[in-house]
């Protein structure tokens, strides 16, 4: 179990039966095409109140998923964020990002943990239907390694950003979309390697994936 959920595999073909057993499925930087059977069973579970978290990987999605994807508004470049500036990791794809909090939705989620480490009384969130974006210059540090950068537009909410000292700098990182009918969810990380036992417990990066999932 993990953050709550029986976290089982599987090497199986997608289809609807399989999914009707799952309330979130994670797309860990799949390098194999779907076919369009498969296409159509992720997009029917979405829009069935399905939950649906793609990671991707440096260079881009390696499969045909971003057919998926662009119905929602999000596009995984096929590129590789950059730290342009040394700091704490050695590797220059190694790119910690310490104002990088996009959406004002995701900010109040890392108020809400932050106060109840500290026993603080919860406070009233808005629905993801009422984000904009937080101009707030947030200290939230995370490691976003080996990682591409995303495209959003409507309906997609980029959560995450770049930072202000990576290359290319203020680009999505992590969006996240609605279904078109239903209360499915997609949520695209451009970095997988990011959630791997090196990373998770790096900086914020494992508050990064309990909110994701939440």
């Amino acid at each position: 179990k993990s953050m709550g959920h029986s976290v089982a595999e599987n090497a199986d073909r997608i289809c609807k039966e399989l999914l009707s057993e799952v309330s979130t499925l994670v797309l860990a930087a799949p390098r194999a095409d779907f076919k369009d059977e498969e296409l159509n069973a992720l997009e029917e579970y979405l829009e069935n109140g399905g939950n649906i978290l793609v990671l991707g990987h440096e260079g881009g999605l390696k499969c045909n998923l971003g057919k998926l994807l662009s119905k929602y508004g999000i596009t995984v470049n096929s590129d590789v964020l950059l730290r342009t500036v040394y700091y704490k990791f050695l590797h220059p794809k190694e790119v910690l990002i310490t104002s990088g909090v996009k959406s004002k939705i995701f900010l109040k989620h890392v108020e809400k943990i932050k106060e109840q480490k500290k026993g603080k009384k919860k406070r009233h969130f808005e629905n993801e239907d009422d984000d904009e974006e937080s101009n707030q210059d947030v200290k939230f540090p995370f490691v976003y390694p080996y990682g591409a950068t995303l495209d959003t537009k409507q309906p997609a909410l980029p959560l995450l950003h770049s930072g202000f000292i990576s290359y290319p700098m203020k680009r999505p990182i992590v969006a996240f979309a609605n279904a078109k009918s239903g209360d499915g969810k997609i949520c695209v990380v451009g970095s997988s390697t990011m959630s791997s036992d090196k990373w998770l417990n790096q900086q914020n990066n494992a508050i990064v994936l309990d909110i994701l999932m939440k």
